[in-house]
C-alpha cells in the first residue's frame, strides 16, 4: 500500500499522473473535496480525507508495511501555521507510521537543507528532517532545489508569463546560480525509491547556470521576442543581497539514481509546450 499526502499540490498532482502511467495503486489524503477538481483520468489511486493534524482521520489508512510518501507542506514562510503544519503535521505522521511499522517513508525536503536555511519554510524542513531520521523508520529524503514544470503556477511559471508580456527588461546581476530541477526527474526519482530498504538521502539539481542563460532559454523555447541587458555583478551586489547559495552537482550520481540523464532545462521548458 502507497500512501501520499499532499496529492493535490503541484508535485502530487504529476506523481499520480506518473503512477496512473505505470498502473501503480495507492491512497492520497486530501483535506478539501473540492481540491478534487483539479484531476482527470486518475483511477489508481483512492481519495480519503486525512489531515495530519487529525490523527484519526489518516491512521485507519496507513497499514503495515505501507509506503509513505510524505509531500504535504505550506511553503509560504509567512504563513503564521507553517511550523504547526509542517513541523506538527509530520511528527504525528510519523507517530502513527512508527506504530503501523511502514517500510518506507519518502520525505520532500528541500536542498537548502543542510546549508543556510534562509527562512522560516526552510527552517521546517530542516526539523522534519531531523525527526524523520530520529524516528528509527527506514527512510529516503529528497532534497530538490527549485521546481518547475506541469502544474507550477508560481516559481518558474510566474518568471516565464512575466517575460512574455514584456518586450524590454533589465535584469541585476548575472551570477552562476539557478538550478531549476523539473518535476518529472523528481517524480522518476520517488518512483524508483519505493522498494528502497536502507536510509539515503538524494539532492537532486543541475548544473548552475546564469542568469543570462536562465533567461535565454526561455526566449528560444518560448520564441518570446524580448530586448534585455544586465546591470554587472559588481554594481548590483550593492542593490541585492548577493547571497545565494550552488548546490553541488554531481551527474553520475544523480544518473545512477534517475536510471537515465536528468532532463535538460531547455528539454524540460518544452514539456510545457506540449
Amino acid at each position: 500500500m502507497i500512501i501520499i499526502t499532499g496529492a493535490t499540490s503541484f508535485i502530487g498532482m504529476n506523481l499520480l499522473e506518473g503512477m496512473e502511467k505505470k498502473g501503480i495503486n495507492s491512497v492520497s489524503l486530501v483535506r478539501n473535496k473540492e481540491d478534487l477538481k483539479k484531476f482527470g483520468e486518475i483511477k489508481k489511486s483512492k481519495f480519503v480525507f486525512g489531515d495530519l493534524n487529525l490523527v484519526n482521520s489518516f491512521e485507519k489508512h496507513i497499514k503495515k508495511n505501507s509506503v509513505i510518501i510524505h509531500l504535504a507542506n505550506i511553503t509560504d514562510s509567512d504563513n503564521p501555521n507553517i511550523y504547526y503544519t509542517n513541523v506538527e503535521g509530520t511528527r504525528k505522521l510519523l507517530r502513527v507510521c512508527k506504530k503501523k511499522k511502514v517500510k518506507n517513508f519518502i520525505y520532500l525536503s528541500s536542498s537548502n537543507v543542510g546549508k543556510n536555511q534562509k527562512d522560516r519554510y526552510d527552517s521546517s524542513k530542516f526539523i522534519c528532517e531531523l525527526l524523520v531520521k530520529k524516528s528509527s523508520l527506514p527512510y529516503t529524503i529528497i532534497r530538490p532545489s527549485v521546481i518547475y514544470g506541469k502544474y507550477d503556477y508560481k516559481n518558474i511559471f510566474l518568471q516565464i508569463k512575466n517575460l512574455q508580456n514584456k518586450r524590454f527588461k533589465i535584469f541585476l546581476g548575472n551570477k552562476k546560480d539557478i538550478q531549476p530541477v523539473y518535476v518529472g526527474d523528481v517524480i522518476d526519482l520517488i518512483l524508483n525509491n519505493l522498494e528502497n530498504k536502507k536510509n539515503k538521502i538524494i539532492t537532486i539539481t543541475t548544473p548552475p547556470m546564469t542568469k543570462k542563460e536562465f533567461i535565454r532559454t526561455i526566449k528560444k523555447v518560448f520564441s518570446l521576442k524580448l530586448i534585455y541587458i544586465f546591470i554587472p555583478n559588481f554594481i548590483a551586489n550593492f542593490l541585492i543581497n548577493p547571497k545565494e547559495e550552488v548546490f553541488l552537482f554531481s551527474k553520475e550520481e544523480l544518473k545512477k539514481e534517475l536510471r537515465r540523464e536528468p532532463t535538460s532545462f531547455e528539454n524540460g521548458l518544452r514539456s510545457l509546450q506540449k
